[in-house]
């Protein structure tokens, strides 16, 4: 017996196609904040592993990060978002 060969319908392509739709676009609306995410936080370990960093003031260390922010388009992140506390031998970023 030969049976009739079986596919996709339409309905379940136009399905399909909106599940991948709606996943690209999840996907479009999430990307940049992971992406800004994972800057900001390079950008702290650049800052941290800077030579003689230790003898930085406060104010240096908050241009060296707008510095770096600012070559990887970070714009979200403004100066005063930016706190250095003293800690013990150093300070905190």
């Amino acid at each position: 017996m030969l049976r009739r060969q079986q596919g996709i319908t339409f309905i379940g392509f136009i399905i399909i196609l909106g599940l991948v739709v709606f996943a690209g676009i999840i996907g479009m609306r999430l990307y940049p904040i992971y992406q800004e995410y994972f800057s900001v936080v390079a950008a702290m370990k650049g800052v941290a592993n800077e030579p003689g960093v230790a003898s930085w003031t406060p104010t240096d260390i908050r241009r060296a990060m707008m510095r770096r922010l600012n070559i990887n388009y970070v714009s979200s992140v403004d100066q005063q978002h930016i706190l250095v506390n003293r800690d013990q031998g150093g300070y905190n970023l």
